[in-house]
């Protein structure tokens, strides 16, 4: 499976492949989609309840990450994202 830094990077790929190849990557998606339970904990992969503890320690490692940025606790968000 191929992993892509940031969006942009697959959908420029994408734009540039053979005929075939978006209808393909959309057929993986939506048979991906059909397999998963229709709830918030299948949309979330399993993840539909987070505990106290975890939202607790989250938030103090988010503070710390946007601590040591200049660009503040934002940026913690946005790479928090991206994991």
């Amino acid at each position: 499976m191929q992993k892509y830094i940031k969006p942009e990077a697959l959908w420029s790929e994408l734009a540039q492949a053979p005929e075939g190849a978006q209808e393909a990557w959309y057929n993986k998606a939506v048979a991906y989609w059909d397999s998963q339970e229709a709830s918030v904990n299948g949309v979330l992969g399993g993840y539909g309840h987070v505990s106290d503890d975890d939202i607790t320690e989250s938030r103090k490692f988010l503070f710390k990450v946007g601590k040591s940025s200049s660009k503040g606790i934002q940026q913690s968000h946005c790479c928090c994202s991206w994991a």
